[in-house]
């Protein structure tokens, strides 16, 4: 699921099936052998099953990139909320990495990483963002650490 759901829409808005179709054509591709594709088809359809009838097959949104680079806070915080409880992460664990989201938003307003208000996010400003993290504010290694293990450059605080 995870996969299908970092999957870029082949077309802006597709219907849930075009999705899926482009999703199982893309590993038939790769060589995934027909069983490994067809338990691929019946996870996924399951999942959109539950979530027409939860959520009016709504999939969670992604936060678009301008061409400048530059990410809107908002629909960051809110495609990675989405993200995590798609995922079932406790509620604590939800507050904790959106704080840090906002914590890195708040690092890149200050340092002017910024255009028109929105900030910019590259691999360079996350790795900035750790190292003042432990240069600045003196978080513990082992924090340190972990952030750059969620994150996967960025993937913490971008959604893909």
């Amino acid at each position: 699921m995870r996969r299908f759901l970092r999957t870029p829409p082949p077309v802006a808005n597709p219907p849930p099936d075009e999705l899926l179709t482009a999703f199982l054509d893309g590993l038939a591709r790769e060589g995934r052998e027909d069983w490994q594709v067809e338990q691929a088809r019946r996870a996924v359809t399951t999942w959109l099953g539950w979530r027409s009838h939860t959520q009016n097959a709504r999939l969670p949104p992604k936060a678009e990139r301008h061409l400048d680079g530059s990410i809107p806070p908002e629909d960051t915080t809110a495609a990675r909320r989405d993200s995590i409880r798609v995922r079932h992460y406790s509620y604590r664990s939800e507050q904790t990495y959106l704080d840090w989201v906002r914590r890195f938003f708040d690092y890149l307003r200050t340092v002017g990483a910024t255009v028109e208000g929105r900030p910019i996010v590259t691999t360079e400003t996350v790795q900035d963002f750790i190292s003042h993290l432990a240069t600045q504010l003196h978080v513990a290694a082992s924090q340190k650490l972990r952030i750059r293990n969620r994150e996967r450059t960025a993937e913490l605080l971008v959604p893909a």
